[in-house]
């Protein structure tokens, strides 16, 4: 009896980890570093679009290899989870908006002479 229990535990864990092994990855999007959507603005996205073919060439792959990666990166994208997208963009945007404030000089006022 225990050498059936033990058989039928071992082959539940297999099942377990096999049906595991199949699960799907998330669906991937690349986004902008700068926080910027290309959706709806036809000049991101022709931009995109020309980044993309140097990166990938005329290969329509939903898997870039590390080459691809680090060259849509070099044009300022990363890959994320889609449902993650909205947020990431968000943050980048919020960086971005920092890293401006803080390169732009002070508002100078202006003083009276006396």
């Amino acid at each position: 009896m225990f050498r059936i229990l033990c058989g039928l535990l071992g082959l539940l864990t297999s099942v377990t980890i096999v049906g595991c092994a199949h699960e799907p990855p998330p669906a991937m999007v690349w986004i902008r570093l700068d926080g910027q959507r290309g959706a709806g603005n036809p000049v991101l996205a022709q931009q995109f679009e020309t980044d993309r073919t140097i990166c990938f060439g005329n290969e329509q792959t939903q898997t870039p290899n590390d080459v691809e990666k680090r060259c849509m990166a070099e044009k300022g994208y990363t890959q994320v989870p889609q449902d993650q997208a909205e947020a990431k963009l968000q943050e980048f945007a919020a960086i971005n908006a920092q890293k401006q404030a803080q390169a732009s000089p002070p508002a100078k006022t202006a003083q009276k002479k006396k």
